[in-house]
């Protein structure tokens, strides 16, 4: 019997680790039965299978999918018996008709972590504040309103667009940051695309995570300084000085308590069709973990700043020197 995997994200979830774990590994895995193939490829993702179904600036690519269904009807006639294709890309596309075919094939499993609404918005806020390509520097409200996170953090219209053409039985919840998923999110996927390889072999596993955040309290001065004409070497030293500044021990939000209640709660509805239709937990394993977390948090206010930190941070970067 043949499994097909197809890992969808969601971002913000440990994607970025999983593809890096089975591309770092993808030969022992091979010698034990689990493809993570090469073809449509970038970087350690199969992302460019997900831009060829129309996605934003892509155009519509068949050839590409043609020649991933290929690959995995060669595989498998191989005798190789389980594949995993990974991109948290294809959380955004609508249109999965293009994606037909291979539906059509063969027996898909998609698996699908999603995480807490609230957490969600506080990551990848902090992901954008972050990150040179975007050097974010509004508010985290600004934030939410300018990615239509309503919309796009809705993980019951996900999973239903992906039941229509996979079949409701292959969608594979996994509740990302609660006890229901292992801490090691490698280790809890290759639990679910071929658990008796866990405890068998010893895979290369990175020692730090691949996108590593910043604390809470160092996004206030980020997202001003983030106005700055600041080149990408200029923005490394920053984020550097930031990470020195700031250390991430103790919890610490961008939202109040009240305000991630309040956000989490408009995602209530949907949280509880997804996880009635496409899983077997009882109730929302969000609301467990929840529960279960004692640890006391410190809301980081994103209008406050100290001056006096501000100024020792803007001092390694001149006026004649920014942008250079």
């Amino acid at each position: 019997m043949t499994s097909l995997f197809i890992h969808i994200g969601t971002h913000k979830t440990g994607s970025t680790a999983i593809q890096d774990f089975f591309f770092e590994n993808r030969e022992t895995l091979a010698n034990n039965g689990v493809v993570y193939p090469s073809v449509a490829m970038q970087g350690s993702a199969h992302h460019k299978l997900a831009w060829a179904c129309g996605h934003r600036k892509h155009k519509l690519d068949m050839k590409c999918i043609d020649s991933v269904r290929s690959c995995i009807e060669n595989t498998f006639s191989s005798g190789t018996d389980t594949m995993l294709f990974s991109s948290e890309v294809f959380e955004y596309i609508d249109d999965l008709s293009p994606l037909r075919k291979i539906a059509e094939a063969f027996d898909a499993r998609i698996i699908m972590y999603v995480r807490r609404q609230d957490e969600y918005l506080e990551s990848s806020y902090n992901q954008h504040v972050r990150m040179y390509e975007t050097r974010y520097s509004g508010s985290i409200d600004s934030f939410a309103e300018k990615h239509n996170v309503f919309r796009r953090f809705d993980y019951n219209r996900i999973a239903d667009n992906w039941a229509e053409l996979f079949g409701a039985a292959s969608i594979v919840i996994r509740p990302y940051g609660t006890p229901f998923v292992k801490s090691d999110v490698t280790e809890d996927i290759l639990s679910v695309v071929k658990p008796e390889l866990c405890a068998e072999l010893s895979l290369k596993r990175r020692k730090y995570p691949s996108n590593v955040s910043l604390s809470a309290e160092a996004m206030p001065y980020l997202r001003r300084l983030n106005r700055l004409p600041l080149n990408r070497d200029q923005h490394q030293q920053l984020l550097h000085q930031l990470r020195d500044m700031f250390s991430r021990t103790g919890a610490s939000r961008l939202l109040s308590d009240g305000e991630a209640t309040d956000f989490y709660e408009k995602f209530r509805t949907s949280n509880e069709q997804l996880f009635r239709s496409y899983s077997s937990f009882p109730n929302i394993p969000f609301d467990a973990h929840n529960e279960s977390s004692d640890a006391p948090t410190r809301w980081v206010d994103l209008e406050q700043v100290d001056s006096r930190r501000l100024m020792d941070l803007v001092a390694p970067f001149n006026d004649s020197d920014m942008g250079r």
